[in-house]
């Protein structure tokens, strides 16, 4: 005969039920636990030694190295107002000698209509910060093949440009032309990036050479390279965000024409800087992915057995 269990009825003595578990916190142990597995998985990837890429540790020192230049810079430019406006009064002479002088005729144009003219100066103020490291960071990730040669190619543009401001300050348009208008400062666009602050945040006299325009032909070269074979209209339409740029920095009163062509000689430079240098340590690289490959092998093995 089979037996039938029934649920217990409220009057009959029901099964024990245990307390809920207590709830545990970040604060507890196994918060304090997941936080250092974070920390220890973190450590490992910035030491560790992606394929085909360098070591993410070794990247952010070098990002940091230039900030600290460039920190190092801003505050060095500081006390040569006097000289940066001097060299840019004969800059400007000599601009209008040789009659390639487009800055009033852009800034007319800008300042006549409001919004673009507020559009055009967060385009100036922020745009080369986002863009710049978004295609460094694209570069690591998914075309390394091209990241080492366009990261030497972007520091080598960087790095020295930062000894001419130091070396030969240069007052911008708008502090040094009279008929200039700074849109920066007419719709306090981050503070105008204007000299009345104690803390500006940006270099004030570093027009020459202009490192806005030579990011932008940075970032286009980079895409150029990329899609040049697969996406020929793709590289091509990638050199629309530097003749964006030139136009803006000269129609916003930060920039020179001359500017933008040192900001081209300085692409320049960097090309042949890292193309040299690459010659250089091309040998030494594929030694080391050699030990590195070998190494990894031998780690295999070694797991199998």
């Amino acid at each position: 005969m089979t037996t039938l269990h029934t649920p217990p009825t409220q009057g009959s003595p029901a099964e024990p039920v245990a307390p809920p578990a207590p709830a545990t916190t970040p604060s507890g142990p196994s918060g304090h636990a997941g936080i250092a597995e974070v920390a220890r998985r973190v450590g490992a990837w910035l030491v560790s030694k992606p394929d085909n890429r360098p070591r993410p540790l070794i990247e952010l020192l070098l990002i940091s190295i230039g900030y600290l230049a460039y920190e190092a810079t801003r505050i060095a430019v500081k006390s040569n107002a006097d000289e940066a406006m001097d060299n840019a009064a004969q800059l400007w002479r000599f601009e209008r000698v040789i009659h390639v002088d487009p800055e009033h005729v852009l800034n007319r144009a800008l300042t006549g209509v409001s919004w673009l003219s507020q559009f055009a100066g967060y385009y100036y103020a922020t745009l080369h910060f986002i863009v710049t490291p978004t295609v460094l960071m694209w570069l690591y990730w998914r075309h390394a093949d091209r990241y080492r040669w366009l990261r030497r190619t972007l520091f080598a543009t960087t790095l020295p440009s930062l000894l001419i401001f130091w070396a030969v300050p240069l007052a911008p348009p708008r502090f040094a032309v009279g008929d200039i208008t700074d849109t920066l400062a007419e719709w306090h666009i981050l503070g105008g990036l204007a000299p009345r602050g104690s803390e500006p945040v940006a270099n004030l006299y570093a027009a020459m050479p202009s490192l806005h325009c030579a990011w932008a032909m940075w970032c286009a070269l980079s895409v150029w390279f990329v899609f040049r074979e697969k996406r020929p209209i793709l590289a091509y339409a990638a050199w629309l965000y530097p003749v964006a740029t030139s136009l803006d920095v000269m129609a916003t009163g930060n920039h020179y024409l001359l500017d933008i062509a040192g900001g081209g000689v300085m692409l320049g430079f960097g090309m042949v800087f890292a193309t040299v240098s690459g010659r250089i340590s091309g040998p030494v690289l594929r030694r080391r992915a050699v030990v590195d490959a070998e190494e990894a092998r031998q780690g295999a093995l070694s797991d199998v057995a």
